[in-house]
């Protein structure tokens, strides 16, 4: 369980600040004061909060299978 919180959050990490780098790399507009101080801890929390709610999506981090995988969104 430890191990899959562990690796849910370098997930969550990982997806968080490859999509506003993306964003604000290509779009012209980083918002730089809260994107990197205020707005990752947030969504990190938030994404790791629905990651283990919806546990099974990514069986391979060792999370349980549930019968209802159709309402994971991120």
């Amino acid at each position: 369980m430890k191990k899959a919180k562990f690796a849910s959050f370098i997930f969550c990490g990982i997806r968080f600040y490859s999509q506003n780098f993306q964003v604000g790399y290509y779009g012209g507009r980083v918002n730089s004061r809260p994107l990197f101080l205020y707005q990752p801890v947030l969504r990190i929390f938030q994404c790791e909060a629905i990651f283990t709610k919806n546990e099974g999506r990514y069986s391979n981090l060792g999370a349980k299978s549930t019968k209802n995988e159709s309402d994971f969104t991120l």
